[in-house]
């Protein structure tokens, strides 16, 4: 059984990641990650159903997604992101995990899923 990690789980280990302040892609993140969660090359290749990419990028895309949408992290350019004043002051609380509880603090989280579910 293929231990990868949901985007929930990443959420907090992706935000500690982008934690010193530079702008980082996806695919270095995702690279990092795929250590940090211990993966094995299996768990790094394997496609999503559609076969468009491995299921790991993808749950590290939505995991970035969230953090955006919750002003956790914002993209200086096309296919990179950087934390947030907001997202440092996030790291500063030693927070074990980052749930959607705490992102449903954040009004723009709050307007997207409102328009996501409507």
């Amino acid at each position: 059984m293929l231990a990868i990690p949901d985007f929930k789980e990443i959420l907090l280990p992706l935000l500690n990641f982008a934690g010193d302040g530079k702008k980082h892609s996806v695919r270095e993140t995702e690279k990092y990650l795929s250590k940090h969660f211990n993966l094995t090359q299996e768990e790094r290749t394997q496609l999503k159903s559609t076969g468009a990419e491995t299921l790991f990028y993808n749950r590290v895309r939505w995991a970035r997604l969230y953090l955006k949408r919750s002003g956790l992290v914002t993209d200086p350019e096309k296919s990179y992101f950087k934390i947030t004043p907001r997202g440092s002051t996030i790291l500063t609380k030693n927070l074990s995990k980052i749930d959607l509880k705490l992102l449903m603090k954040f009004p723009e989280f709050v307007e997207w899923q409102k328009k996501k579910h409507s």
